[in-house]
């Protein structure tokens, strides 16, 4: 249960994840010298079939504007700006006046990050700058809640705090339960949603990766089953 007393389950995908994670922290200890072994090492532990990163987490417009429908405006701006954009909902989540460029409508996260900055993922990487290109209903969004949280993160809860993964995933799982929908959509589907929607009207998948601050190979990778 969550602060409010509200419940979830992890679908499928997060068990796997959870398990994964177990093993990986487990195989470290081992290589360490910390444990001679554990019960995790065995073949078939999870078996699971592989499917594609975007097959799996799509999430249906109509069930999409089901959930913009019933969520408060913090969270359903929050939730459109992963859903527009295709960003990473930890690029979302901080989201700040200080990136944002009003005059080329985007976000931009720095590819060398100074500290106190925000570092996603592949800056470390690349040493890229990551863009996020807004569109005119994202930019009023965005303006207006920079005019509401001048300093730190625009996007935050109804107690005033930044959105995490933990805080979206029980939410979307709280709303799921209560419109009946099955599975709960997660912050990441509306990522892929947006990848998938895009390969499906015919767009470029090199567009598609500038858009989403990645590769061609990782869109080929996780997409494939759209050709």
């Amino acid at each position: 249960k969550d602060s409010k007393g509200r419940t979830g389950q992890w679908n499928q995908t997060y068990r796997n994840m959870a398990v994964r994670t177990l093993i990986c922290a487990l195989n470290w200890a081992k290589k360490q010298g910390l444990i001679s072994r554990h019960c995790l090492e065995a073949k078939g532990v999870i078996k699971t079939k592989k499917r594609s990163r975007g097959e799996e987490a799509y999430v249906p417009q109509i069930v999409y504007d089901k959930f913009i429908a019933a969520v408060n405006v913090n969270f359903g701006e929050l939730l459109e700006v992963i859903r527009r954009t295709g960003c990473r909902p930890a690029e979302a989540y901080n989201i700040e006046a200080r990136y944002y460029r009003p005059a080329d409508k985007i976000v931009v996260y720095p590819g060398h990050p100074k500290p106190g900055e925000f570092e996603w993922k592949n800056a470390g990487k690349t040493g890229k700058d990551r863009v996020i290109y807004l569109d005119d209903k994202l930019v009023e969004i965005v303006e207006r809640r920079i005019k509401l949280q001048p300093e730190g993160p625009v996007f935050r809860t109804t107690r005033n705090l930044r959105w995490g993964n933990e805080a979206v995933s029980t939410e979307l799982r709280w709303y799921a339960k209560k419109l009946g929908i099955k599975p709960a959509p997660t912050a990441y589907g509306l990522r892929h949603s947006f990848a998938t929607d895009w390969l499906f009207q015919g767009g470029s998948i090199k567009v598609l990766a500038d858009l989403m601050g990645t590769s061609v190979a990782m869109i080929e990778k996780h997409y494939g089953h759209l050709q």
